[in-house]
């Protein structure tokens, strides 16, 4: 192997100066859609009421089950459910 590389050319690289995980982060037209969907999304969230709004942000953005939405909101699990979609 070692002659194989050397008649090609290839140089090797120390395990240490090689990066530990690829570079993963976003070029310019990954962060462009990414910042027009944030806007876009932000544009709807402001359109609905503010019951709804609050309803939407819990359950994605934070994270929270329909339980624990429901307990924040004063309504059932199943109410939350269905107010989302």
């Amino acid at each position: 192997l070692q002659r194989a590389a050397m008649r090609h050319g290839s140089t090797a690289v120390p395990s240490d100066e090689m990066p530990e995980r690829p570079d993963d982060s976003l070029g310019p037209e990954e962060r462009a859609l990414l910042s027009s969907d944030a806007a876009w999304a932000k544009k709807l969230l402001a359109s609905l009421p503010e019951n709804q709004r609050e309803l939407l942000l819990l359950r994605i953005a934070v994270g929270l089950t329909a339980e624990e939405t429901g307990q924040m909101l004063g309504m059932s699990p199943g109410a939350v459910r269905v107010a989302q979609h």
